[in-house]
């Protein structure tokens, strides 16, 4: 299938023009917004970040310290009211699957991967292979060294 994306350029999570948090914490939401298939630029993908915090969608200063950097703070709670405001029209299944289930045809799925050796965990967009088809941040070190331990499956709505 061919996008509208192929004529223009894709953003990742590293874009210094996005929000801060969205560059630290943002892979799951950036995946999503690949599969989108949708090219926003950085202020529209930081109004959608913005707005999907304000919703409740995304955990925002949960200790009023000025920050996101804290615990469950910049955490997706709401995978399907993010896919919405993102224009995605999928639905989260509501459990996270094991790496080794099958993907059914029509889902699209989010890898949740981990570095033993970083003690990271990296969210990236994959095909029903289980194919990275979009790191947020290009060849990821928790990526490249790590396994998928985990899938987000989303069905079409």
């Amino acid at each position: 299938m061919k996008h509208i994306r192929d004529k223009y350029v894709l953003i990742y999570q590293n874009n210094p023009k996005l929000d801060l948090y969205i560059q630290k914490y943002g892979c799951y939401y950036m995946s999503l917004y690949f599969h989108s298939g949708k090219i926003y630029s950085a202020t529209k993908l930081n109004e959608i970040w913005n707005r999907c915090i304000s919703l409740g969608y995304i955990t925002g200063d949960m200790n009023g310290d000025g920050d996101l950097d804290d615990y469950n703070e910049a955490i997706m709670v709401n995978p399907s009211g993010v896919a919405k405001e993102l224009g995605l029209p999928y639905k989260y299944i509501g459990k996270h699957s094991e790496g080794t289930d099958r993907i059914p045809n029509g889902y699209i799925a989010v890898g949740c991967f981990y570095n033993e050796r970083t003690k990271f965990t990296h969210f990236v967009a994959i095909n029903k292979y289980k194919t990275v088809i979009y790191d947020p941040i290009p060849n990821s070190v928790t990526v490249r060294e790590g396994k998928m331990i985990s899938m987000r499956l989303f069905a079409h709505i």
